[in-house]
């Protein structure tokens, strides 16, 4: 490249977009698997939020047991190439707002 193209490209943008290309915006899908923390991709936030729905439909399995395999059930049928979610993690997830929803300590 002489100099007087050289120039020529830094002095006018448009031309260089030749050099740089503008990022491909398609590809730049946001992972719901990602949440900006640190640490592994995770779907329990997506749990947390079905379960707070249920809540609201008045749905909830009465044990916590039951809600959390519920829960892994429904998130496996929508949530087919998520992360892998196993019951004890629900439970760990949603035992707080179990135990407010039902009212008691256990």
């Amino acid at each position: 490249m002489e100099q007087k193209q050289f120039e020529e490209l830094i002095n006018d943008p448009t031309k260089m977009t030749a050099i740089r290309p503008e990022p491909d915006t398609a590809k730049l899908e946001a992972d719901p698997y990602r949440t900006g923390l640190p640490g592994r991709p995770t779907g329990s936030h997506l749990v947390v939020t079905e379960y707070r729905n249920r809540e609201k439909r008045d749905v909830v399995e009465p044990s916590l047991k039951e809600e959390s395999e519920a829960l892994v059930r429904w998130y496996k049928e929508n949530c087919p190439n998520g992360p892998n979610l196993t019951p004890g993690t629900v439970r760990n997830r949603i035992r707080p707002l179990h135990r407010q929803f039902r009212g008691g300590t256990k």
